[in-house]
């Protein structure tokens, strides 16, 4: 962490962002850091408080406050609210002046979340506690396509409701045309010489039309296309017509998922498209099921997943679980911020044919070297695969694991490794 800092402060003159989840490494950054650095971040609880505050009052840093509370991000502003009070509460107790203060209200993607739960609650923060304000503005478009357009929407609506700091791609022409507009509004003469013309938005592909096709090609087309309801009836056309359920399942089903997989690695399809098809493909196993005793669900292998400890980010987890069990697998899902010993009790309860977990921080992504080592130890012999925002693939081969860039990749991944 020194190292870093000292190479982040030859390369410029701007203020430096300190991120661990160890105090220890937080302050051998903040050591180093010429001028005021920024903490980043501090969630509401109270270990964390007694663990950051004190560190950024001795280092004379600004901090960064999070309503996030031991059961994950509040779905209410009025819930945030109460954690952002208490962050206020115990930083001015501590001796931190209100102007080193900083909240993030935690943007999640508008394909799970409530968009104005987190606008509320931003300009709440402002008027409530005089704070400054900091925000992810991409994370709301997570997801889905034409993410500059909803990124520049969402960036020019949070600037209206108080938002100081935007952690944003400066490169993306749209969202320095979007800070243009907003400089117009509010930089006077400066702002409107600074203002230039958004682009117009590229044209949409057109949808494949829809044609007539036996039971097997109306059930690839209605998964591809994430029509739960026409996949279930198409997988029971194809059952009554005598076709075997296994293979109807790897004829048309499992290729309508690897093409819903190419079509997504080329940008064709987002994250929705993925889910629907995930959920579809879900549907034709209710039904093959029923045919065979068994579910052809749970053919492929059993797989124990989890969130590792001290994160409590599930979208992503559950979007490849989805999909884990679109392909076939019996996915056990432990649910977010799971401890180590559950996930190694889990996996030799379960007989696991694979163990895979998800880290969306920086801080939490080494608990999957404990997870792995603890595998290891126990003797747990089934394949680690990993994935999430901040994990690479250089990280998962220190640690003895396979990575997955996207759910997509996950599935295949895991076909692989079960070799089922």
């Amino acid at each position: 962490m020194a190292a870093a800092v000292r190479a982040v402060q030859h390369a410029g003159d701007l203020p430096v962002s300190v991120d661990s989840a160890r105090p220890e490494v937080l302050e051998a950054g903040l050591k180093e850091a010429v001028g005021k650095p920024l903490l980043n971040s501090c969630p509401a609880s109270a270990a964390a408080r007694r663990r950051l505050l004190p560190l950024a009052r001795r280092w004379g840093a600004a901090v960064v406050g999070l309503p996030l509370g031991p059961r994950g991000i509040p779905a209410t502003a009025a819930a945030r609210l109460r954690l952002v009070e208490k962050f206020v509460e115990h930083a001015l107790d501590e001796g931190i002046a209100l102007s080193d203060l900083y909240v993030d209200p935690l943007m999640l993607t508008a394909a799970h979340g409530d968009a104005a739960v987190t606008f509320d609650t931003l300009r709440e923060i402002k008027r409530q506690f005089g704070v400054r304000t900091v925000m992810g503005v991409s994370n709301i478009s997570h997801g889905l396509p034409r993410r500059p357009a909803l990124n520049a929407a969402a960036f020019a609506y949070a600037a209206g409701a108080g938002l100081d700091l935007a952690l944003v791609n400066p490169l993306d022409e749209r969202m320095r045309e979007a800070m243009a507009a907003v400089g117009v509004l509010v930089g006077g003469e400066a702002g409107v010489a600074a203002f230039v013309s958004a682009s117009e938005a590229k044209p949409r592909r057109k949808a494949t039309p829809k044609r007539k096709a036996t039971a097997g090609e109306e059930l690839y087309a209605a998964v591809v296309e994430g029509r739960r309801a026409a996949a279930a009836e198409a997988a029971r056309r194809a059952t009554r017509a005598g076709r075997k359920p296994l293979a109807v399942n790897d004829k048309y089903v499992l290729p309508a998922l690897e093409e819903v997989g190419r079509r997504y690695e080329a940008g064709e399809f987002y994250l929705p498209h993925v889910i629907r098809a995930a959920e579809a493909a879900q549907a034709t196993f209710e039904v093959l099921r029923k045919s065979i005793g068994r579910a052809a669900g749970q053919a492929r292998g059993r797989v124990v997943f989890a969130t590792v400890a001290g994160d409590v980010h599930d979208i992503g987890k559950n979007v490849v679980a989805a999909v884990l069990r679109s392909h076939g697998f019996d996915v056990h899902d432990l649910g977010k911020s799971v401890p180590t010993a559950r996930v190694v009790a889990a996996a030799k309860e379960r007989k696991a044919d694979l163990v895979a977990l998800s880290a969306l921080m920086t801080t939490t992504m080494p608990e999957m070297g404990k997870v792995a080592e603890a595998l290891r130890r126990e003797g747990v012999r089934a394949p680690l695969l990993v994935g999430g925002a901040v994990v690479t693939e250089k990280y998962a081969r220190r640690i003895g694991a396979s990575y997955a860039p996207n759910a997509v990749a996950a599935a295949r991944l895991a076909r692989r490794l079960t070799r089922r």
